[in-house]
C-alpha cells in the first residue's frame, strides 16, 4: 500500500510540473511568441516531462 501512495505522489508532482510549464509556455507564447530561446527551452523541458510521465504510465500497465 505504501508503494502505491509514493507512486501517486510522484505522479502528482510530475503532473503539477507539467501544468506549471504549460501555463508558463502559454504566457510566454502570448507575450513574446514561439520564436524565442526561452520558449524553445521550456517546450523541450515540457516534452521531456511528458515523456517521463508516459513512461511511468506504461510501466504501471506492464
Amino acid at each position: 500500500m505504501k508503494t502505491n501512495k509514493s507512486i501517486q505522489n510522484e505522479n502528482t508532482k510530475l503532473l503539477m510540473d507539467i501544468v506549471d510549464l504549460k501555463i508558463k509556455l502559454n504566457d510566454l507564447y502570448n507575450s513574446a511568441g514561439p520564436n524565442t530561446s526561452d520558449y524553445v527551452s521550456l517546450k523541450i523541458n515540457l516534452d521531456c516531462l511528458m515523456h517521463e510521465y508516459f513512461e511511468e504510465k506504461i510501466e504501471q500497465l506492464i
